[in-house]
């Protein structure tokens, strides 16, 4: 099996700025899942199943300042100094290109498989009231 991984970047240009905006690193990543824990009351619908599509991960971050701006800075490598002088619609104009590197489909979806392995090989099963939903099927 071989995966292409590309570490695709973005650009926002910000007052006159160009800001490259890249996908988190392994470790980084780990942090924000752990950030994330923290607000998984967030994540949960309407019946009580756990979210976790893209769209509801980028609303979580989106609404949360601790997960926007951890965000904001891994993805950017600037600083909180920088952060602070941006105006509102500056942040969100990075944090979107963020979260579009970051929580893509097609990213949760790999989490979501790998996740299914580690399910499947320790025999552990998931009740309805714990299910994951995804907008979109994940094919193996």
């Amino acid at each position: 099996m071989s995966a292409e991984i590309l570490n695709p970047v973005k650009t926002v240009v910000v007052r006159g700025e160009t800001v490259t905006v890249s996908e988190l690193t392994w470790p980084k990543a780990m942090q924000l899942l752990n950030l994330v824990a923290k607000h998984v009351g967030g994540l949960l619908d309407a019946r009580g199943n756990i979210d976790l599509s893209a769209e509801r991960l980028a609303e979580l971050a989106a609404n949360t300042e601790g997960l926007a701006s951890f965000l904001i800075l891994e993805s950017t490598g600037k600083g909180q100094d920088w952060l602070n002088e941006l105006t509102a619609p500056e942040a969100l104009d990075v944090l979107d290109a963020a979260v579009e590197l970051t929580l893509s489909p097609e990213l949760i979806g790999r989490g979501k498989k790998v996740a299914g392995r580690v399910r499947d090989a320790l025999g552990l099963r998931i009740s309805p009231a714990s299910s994951i939903s995804s907008p979109a099927a994940v094919t193996a």
